[in-house]
């Protein structure tokens, strides 16, 4: 596959190209993410090496081009392997998956995830943000009825997804740098689900 490279400064920060919002995230600010009050203590494993922080910024550089398009590819990508989760979308439960990169509300809501994600690496660099955002999408999720495990599902999918769409780029570095940071959020998001969920109890 023919990506443009991105330029990464030794302090981490990324220009890239096309985008209105460069941003900079500081190593020793990206370290600190796995003790963002995980529910479960913080685990060292989950902590990137300086190495799979820069190859994770450089992948994400690369995606973030096409925020609208590798979020519709991913939907499908997702839908392929759990059909039911596209019945929960009304708007283009029936839709089949050939017709759905066309569908409207489909690349909206493609569009959505892959902002929202993009909004979380942008923080990287304010992790009180960050935990806000991820807790908050957490709540939001839990009010329609989404469990932990909806969530582990989706982030073992978009890691299988990155893994198909980078090819020979996808090195080791680059697999465990997205490994442990999808690891952390989607605890967070958890998290947010379960507080939700214990306040309406």
């Amino acid at each position: 596959m023919n990506h443009e490279q991105v330029h990464v400064h030794n302090s981490y920060q990324l220009a890239f190209d096309g985008l209105a919002n460069p941003f900079i995230v500081q190593s020793s600010v990206f370290f600190q993410i796995p003790g963002l009050k995980m529910s479960n203590q913080p685990n060292a494993d989950l902590i990137p090496t300086a190495e799979e922080n820069q190859a994770l910024l450089d992948t994400w550089g690369i995606i973030a081009k096409d925020l609208k398009g590798y979020g519709s590819k991913f939907f499908i990508h997702f839908f392929k392997q759990y059909p039911h989760y596209q019945l929960q979308f009304k708007a283009f439960a029936k839709v089949p998956l050939e017709e759905l990169p066309e569908n409207r509300r489909f690349k909206a809501h493609a569009l959505t995830l892959m902002s929202a994600l993009n909004g979380f690496i942008e923080n990287l660099d304010d992790v009180e943000m960050l935990d806000e955002l991820l807790l908050k999408m957490g709540e939001n999720h839990a009010k329609r009825k989404l469990t932990r495990e909806d969530f582990v599902r989706v982030q073992d999918s978009l890691q299988e997804f990155i893994a198909l769409e980078l090819g020979t780029l996808y090195t080791a570095p680059v697999k465990t740098g997205w490994k442990k940071i999808l690891a952390v959020m989607t605890d967070r998001i958890g998290e947010g689900i379960d507080n939700f969920n214990s306040y309406s109890d």
